[in-house]
């Protein structure tokens, strides 16, 4: 998670709760695949609810998203580690192509940026990279001991599309057949369903290289991912 200790919190009325405006960055990896969400500093919340469409573009215009591939690699001053980007979206610089870091046990310095460590492999079943391809769309799941993130992309859709490319990340709680998300940052902003605790998703069936979850009791609606690493 980027550290920053330069942060105001606002009230958001709407919905009854508060709203920092830090500038925020959530970084997931995986041995070979990541996702990085970064928000820019006061993405003040909607006046009223629910949002205008200017104030949903304003929000979406501040933010940005790039998921792919990546190589670890150690040099004399620390780390580099080298992104192959897949998809970025919103209107945020993208994730440059290489970035080195050094590391000293739970805090990376990534240039001139602070990061701390949230969590480590851990030994879920469900640990590692994750990909879902339905019709038009792609989804990319990372899962870490404690945090997960995850991209959406439509495929029909055009660079400049706002619901192109949408993603959230934050906290995970597994169980024995199902596990839950709190995100901390998203693409939607506050007040949408990824801005609060999802709902618990049930899995249905896992295996070494699959697994299947979704939402009704049944079973019905469970999807299929296939294994990335």
């Amino acid at each position: 998670m980027y550290d920053d200790s330069d942060d105001e919190i606002v009230p958001y009325p709407a919905l009854y709760t508060t709203m920092s405006l830090r500038r925020s960055g959530f970084s997931a990896y995986t041995e070979a695949h990541f996702i990085e969400l970064r928000a820019a500093a006061n993405r003040r919340p909607a006046v009223g609810w629910p949002p205008t469409d200017d104030e949903r573009q304003a929000w979406h215009d501040t933010i940005s998203v790039s998921t792919g591939t990546c190589a670890w690699r150690q040099s004399p001053g620390g780390w580099r580690v080298e992104h192959r980007p897949d998809d970025t979206g919103g209107g945020m610089h993208p994730l440059p192509t290489v970035r080195p870091a050094t590391l000293e046990g739970d805090i990376a310095t990534v240039g001139g940026e602070r990061w701390r460590r949230l969590s480590g492999g851990g030994s879920s079943p469900l640990a590692g990279a994750w990909r879902q391809d339905q019709s038009g769309e792609r989804w990319t799941y990372l899962v870490t001991a404690g945090h997960y993130a995850v991209v959406r992309s439509a495929l029909d859709r055009g660079p400049s599309d706002k619901d192109r490319v949408g993603a959230n990340a934050g906290a995970r709680v597994e169980a024995g057949r199902s596990f839950d998300h709190w995100p901390f940052i998203t693409t939607n902003g506050v007040g949408s369903m990824d801005g609060r605790k999802h709902e618990t998703f049930r899995v249905t069936h896992v295996e070494s290289e699959s697994f299947s979850a979704g939402f009704a009791s049944d079973g019905s609606d469970a999807v299929p991912w296939r294994r990335l690493e």
